[in-house]
Formats: C-alpha cells, structure tokens, sequence
C-alpha cells in the first residue's frame, strides 16, 4: 500500500552536468505507507531554513542525485499535527501536536548523522500536505503552551541546534575557565537562525555576545535581541586579488583601507578580550 499527497518537490539536476540552482514543482508525491515505529502527520506551520535554501541552490550539492532519488520533497522545521500512530510509538499519539526534530539518522548517541528533508534518503519533509516521521523525530507540545504554533515552528530546528551547539560549546570553555576567571566571555557568531540562537543563549549566561551580518533587516533584527551588531559590509573590499592588487590603483586602494580598518577593529577586540580575561586568576 501506499500513501498519495500534494507536495512541492525538487527534482534531481542531470547527471555530469553542472549544478544549476532550480525551483519547487507542486505535484502529487507517493510514499509507502508508514511502518510500526512511524506516524502519519499533516504539517500545520512550517518555516524556511538555510539548508533548504541550499538545496534549491544546488549549492555545494544536487541533495536529489547524493539521495540517489529522482526527486525529493524537503522541509525540515515546522510543527504537524499526529494523524495516525504506529503501534511502536508511544511518545506521541493521534490528534497530539509536535515540532518536529529533523536527526533523520542517529548514531549510536544520538547525535544525527544524516538530517531529515536534506541529506536522508527517503525521508519526505513538510512541504508535503502529508509525510511521516519516526518516533524520535516528533517532540510533543505541551498541551497549556503559551507560546502559538507558528513559534513552535520557528523554534523547531534552529533552537534545537542551538542549543546543543551552545551547551558544548560553553560546557568547554567552563571545563577551562571558571565564571570567576572568566565572568563574562566575548563571544562572536556569523550566520543565520541557529547562529542568533546561539548567541541569544550566550547573552542568557551572562557573555557578551556579538553576531556579524550584513543587511539592514539582520542587523536590526540583532539589535533587537539585546546584542551587538558588526556590519559586514564594512569590510567588503577585505577579498584580495593578486592579480588586481598590482595592477589596479583604486582596487589596491579601497583593500589597503579596509584591511586598516580591520586591524583597528581587531586590536580594539584583543584590548578588550585581555582587559576582561585578566579580571581573575587563571589557574592551571
């Protein structure tokens, strides 16, 4: 048996040719019915990550033809509604509703070593009407939430990164430097949802935090989570050319510029990171 949905879908780019980025085709998607460790689910909210810009990219790679399938259906954060449980999964049941947790193959730990809707042959992600999920990949939501569903779906793959990412990242540094040797670290980040999730539980823990980005919008959006903003764009002539570099005046000059700005901006955070490192005893 099998399950008929309506689904936008990437299909796979020709083989031996080069990548080129594509777009979603809304079609109708067939998969096999769910097996006893999995639920059939209706997505209710989902929301677009990086990776999923990736894949329509094609960029660094084809996920379809890595997957080995001719096309793939991709959404890896959002929050389903459970339609209909197998009879090995306990964690949720029907009519539940969950955020949906895209390790699409676990190791031995449990860390992910393939990601839903990415890189994981045959698993079918949330701009589909229906998919199924296994048993791990589903977090109920607690029934008297406060916070709406379209939250949950944003909170859904980049704060659950985050978060691991910051508690190693952290717990590293506190294995090394104590709050009293280190009270409040520095801590920098560039790049999208989960790096601003990151730096929002750093700020949390009492660092200063500072995320890197380059458009208006980011750069407010930064701000407005209590954090420092650098603009990248003040440093977009840092790319160096050789070739350019000797033989164009202006381009030499706009380089030279920027990379005296930076070395400014770098000497001012080492100033900083020292003056604040030598608040307590290092002990070894």
């Amino acid at each position: 048996m099998s399950v008929k949905t309506d689904a936008w879908i990437v299909e796979a780019g020709e083989k031996g040719s080069k990548p080129v980025a594509t777009q979603l085709i809304r079609d109708t998607f067939e998969f096999d019915d769910p097996a006893d460790d999995e639920a059939l689910v209706s997505p209710l909210f989902g929301c677009m990550e990086g990776n999923m810009g990736h894949v329509l990219d094609r960029r660094p790679i084809d996920i379809a033809m890595a997957r080995g399938e001719e096309r793939c259906v991709i959404g890896n954060a959002g929050v389903v509604r459970v339609e209909k449980c197998g009879s090995e999964i306990t964690n949720v049941k029907d009519g539940d509703t969950a955020i949906l947790f895209c390790n699409g193959q676990p190791d031995e730990y449990g860390y992910p070593q393939k990601i839903f809707a990415y890189d994981d042959p045959g698993s079918i992600g949330l701009l589909a009407k229906t998919t199924k999920l296994k048993a791990h990949q589903m977090i109920p939501i607690p029934a008297d939430t406060k916070y709406s569903l379209e939250q949950w779906a944003g909170f859904s793959l980049r704060y659950v990164t985050a978060w691991s990412n910051w508690e190693l990242a952290y717990g590293t540094l506190r294995l090394l430097l104590s709050e009293g040797d280190l009270p409040a670290p520095q801590v920098w980040g560039w790049g999208g949802g989960v790096c601003l999730g990151e730096l929002s539980l750093a700020k949390h823990f009492g660092c200063k935090a500072t995320q890197i980005a380059s458009t208006d919008e980011r750069l407010q959006t930064i701000r407005d989570q209590g954090l420092t903003a650098v603009d990248r764009r003040e440093f977009k002539d840092l790319y160096f050319d050789k070739s350019k570099f000797r033989k164009d005046e202006d381009y030499t000059g706009k380089y030279l510029a920027a990379a005296q700005y930076r070395d400014l901006v770098d000497a001012h955070v080492i100033r900083f990171s020292l003056k604040t490192s030598c608040q307590g005893t290092v002990t070894r």
